[in-house]
């Protein structure tokens, strides 16, 4: 490969061409991802700002915002592929539920000790 068209590769992955439909697609669907991510950003940040919930419901909400960005960013900019990497998404699911119990465990007993 000669050096000039390398660097008009750059978009590009191994074997393909800049202007092939599919990497186009993916580039389309990786675009459309990250606003998606941008604006559960936003609502997270307008909840937050103008006291549309309570404390709780405000609480479950980004929760729930976090979940779905650590979702997105973990199939789609980690490339993480289940079907692929079993092993490794077994290991992030148990990570994620042991740091969930620990979270939960440590917050009841702060909210037992301290009422």
């Amino acid at each position: 490969m000669e050096p000039d068209s390398e660097l008009m590769q750059v978009g590009a992955r191994e074997g393909e061409e800049l202007g092939d439909p599919e990497l186009l697609r993916d580039t389309g669907r990786h675009l459309a991802e990250w606003a998606v991510m941008i604006f559960l950003t936003l609502v997270a940040f307008a909840a937050t700002g103008f006291h549309w919930l309570s404390v709780p419901g405000l609480v479950v909400v980004l929760l729930v915002l976090a979940a779905v960005q650590v979702v997105l960013q973990l199939v789609r900019f980690m490339h993480l592929d289940p079907r692929r990497e079993g092993m490794v998404t077994a290991f992030i699911g148990g990570g994620l539920g042991l740091g969930i119990i620990i979270a939960l465990s440590v917050a009841y007993l702060v909210y037992t000790f301290h009422s």
